[in-house]
């Protein structure tokens, strides 16, 4: 009662649909600071929904890019554009994978289109934020190293100094929680774990 009577964040509305409110955050230190900002903007989800909006509209302009590059029919970009699963979750119900989204496309055309050293440096350090939105990015990064880029994967690993912003002890347990005990739509890996 005293903790929710002085602390807003932690007795109002909002708060009280958070499931597993006795555990840390599972998201990494950029998803962490793009909320906080939000949450200082508004204490709503309205600026989640615009900010999403606009990574939506940024997606899209990059799959065109990407389809004109490879010399594909721009009408593809339907494909992401009507998807379900992009608009039922993206804006709609305002998840942080349409932030991983466009931080990884712009990086993927920066690393796979640009010749010049500055956007190659900014694919990478783009690269490196969409993992520290979402852990999932990662699978993108050996895909496009190679040896003329090499050079530049400092540019991935400068976002991850983030962490520093969030040390404590035990920082990793709800993570281990969430991945050792958790599991949602997993029918691949439970087989996986069942044959180990």
């Amino acid at each position: 009662e005293l903790l929710a009577g002085n602390f807003k964040s932690l007795g109002d509305s909002i708060q009280e649909k958070v499931n597993h409110k006795e555990m840390s955050s599972i998201y990494p230190p950029v998803s962490i600071l793009v909320s906080a900002v939000l949450m200082k903007i508004s204490y709503s989800t309205l600026p989640y929904k615009i900010l999403f909006f606009i990574c939506d509209l940024i997606i899209i302009l990059f799959i065109v890019k990407i389809l004109r590059k490879l010399e594909k029919p721009i009408h593809w970009a339907l494909l992401y554009v009507m998807s379900p699963l992009v608009l039922l979750y993206g804006v709609g119900e305002c998840h942080l994978d349409i932030l991983q989204n466009v931080l990884l496309i712009t990086g993927i055309y920066f690393l796979s289109y640009s010749k010049l050293k500055r956007m190659i440096a900014c694919g990478f350090f783009l690269l490196g934020c969409a993992v520290l939105t979402k852990y999932l990015a990662i699978i993108a990064v050996p895909f496009l190293i190679n040896r003329k880029n090499i050079s530049f994967l400092l540019f991935f690993l400068l976002p991850f100094a983030s962490y520093f912003l969030f040390i404590e002890s035990g920082m990793w347990e709800s993570l281990e929680i969430f991945y050792g005990t958790m599991h949602f739509n997993d029918a691949v890996p439970r087989l996986l774990r069942f044959i180990a």
